[in-house]
């Protein structure tokens, strides 16, 4: 439950994202990553 409740504060704080061969990077207003997700292979 902690983690899926960080998950959603950290997604609230979304401003962007970038993907880059298979990586999704989410960051904030001021560009700081907050959240990296890999694909799955």
């Amino acid at each position: 439950m902690a983690e899926e409740k960080a998950l959603f504060e950290a997604l609230a704080r979304a401003a962007s994202y970038h993907v880059d061969a298979g990586k999704l990077t989410i960051t904030d207003k001021d560009g700081k990553d907050i959240l990296r997700f890999n694909a799955a292979s």
